[in-house]
């Protein structure tokens, strides 16, 4: 079973916030691609695409999508985190990665 999807019984009691990060995770993740757009939607330069690819999916994936909630995510052994919007509520927040322990905590700046 994938960490993404132990809650699977439970997906009813999970919070909008927690869905809508599991869809941004599985939907890159998934297509092994930055960019999951059809090129009529999203245009992407053809000789940079690879750099928007995601094969082999690496250990570590720091998004930086301000529209996206906080999350910290692992799914298919990739550990995916968002730190979200850097300033709200009159702080500013970031997200520290301890790589030897695969684990990341949330911080903030008053």
């Amino acid at each position: 079973m994938l960490e993404i999807d132990r809650l699977i019984k439970q997906t009813e009691k999970l919070s909008p916030d927690v869905k809508q990060s599991r869809k941004v995770v599985k939907s890159l993740l998934d297509q092994g691609n930055l960019s999951p757009f059809t090129l009529q939607t999203r245009p992407v330069y053809a000789n940079y695409a690879q750099a928007l690819s995601l094969v082999p999916l690496p250990t570590a994936l720091i998004l930086v999508d301000p529209s996206s909630p906080t999350f910290d995510l692992i799914y298919e052994n990739c550990h995916v985190m968002n730190p979200g919007r850097f300033y709200r509520n009159g702080k500013i927040s970031y997200l520290e990665y301890y790589p030897g322990t695969r684990t990341a905590k949330q911080k903030a700046l008053y």
